[in-house]
C-alpha cells in the first residue's frame, strides 16, 4: 500500500476480513484501498461495515461520505457529513464536502451557508472561495461571485480541485 499499489492489496485484505470479520482496522484498510483503486461502491460497503463495528467513529462516516460523493450518491453523502458535523462541528472538511453534496442536490443556499461557516472557522484556501463564487453565481449574485473569485485567485491552491 505504501507504494501506491492499492488494488494489489485488495485480495489479501479481503482474505483478512473473512478471517477477522469484526476487525475495524482491516475493514478500514480495505475500504481505503478500494477507494484509491476507484472502486467507490466497494469502498462504501467497507466503510459501512466500519460504521457498524464502531458506530461512534466519525472517520468511517466521513470516508463513506466521500466515497458516496464520488458515486454521485449525494443524499447519502450529505447525511454522513451531517452526522460528522453533529459530533465534530469544527471539522471544516466535512463542511466543504457537505457543501459539495448540497450543491449537487441543487440546495445552493445551504451549500453556500456551509462554505461561509467553513470560512468563519478558519478555512481560507482557494477551493472554498472558488466553490462559493460558483454558488453565488447560481443564486444570481454576480457581485459576490466576482468578490469570491478574486479571493480564490489570491490564494495558493492546496489541492488539484483548487486549481
Amino acid at each position: 500500500m505504501a507504494e501506491g499499489r492499492h488494488a494489489d492489496a485488495v485480495p489479501k485484505l479481503t482474505q483478512l476480513v473473512h478471517e477477522m470479520p469484526d476487525n475495524f482496522n482491516i475493514w478500514f484498510a480495505l475500504g481505503s484501498c478500494q477507494y484509491r483503486a476507484r472502486n467507490f461502491g466497494d469502498a462504501v460497503a467497507c466503510f459501512s461495515r466500519c460504521a457498524a463495528l464502531l458506530p461512534e467513529n466519525h472517520v468511517a462516516f466521513f470516508y463513506r461520505g466521500v466515497s458516496c460523493l464520488k458515486q454521485g450518491r449525494y443524499v447519502e453523502a450529505e447525511r454522513d457529513f451531517t452526522w460528522c458535523l453533529e459530533r465534530l462541528p469544527e471539522q471544516t472538511t466535512s463542511l466543504l464536502n457537505r457543501a459539495l453534496a448540497r450543491a449537487e442536490l441543487q440546495r445552493h443556499r445551504e451549500a453556500l451557508d456551509d462554505l461561509t461557516l467553513a470560512i468563519q472557522r478558519g478555512r481560507h484556501d482557494a477551493l472554498v472561495y472558488l466553490l462559493r463564487s460558483r454558488l453565488w453565481s447560481r443564486l444570481g449574485d454576480q457581485e459576490s461571485a466576482r468578490r469570491d473569485l478574486a479571493q480564490a485567485l489570491q490564494r495558493d491552491p492546496v489541492s488539484e480541485e483548487g486549481w
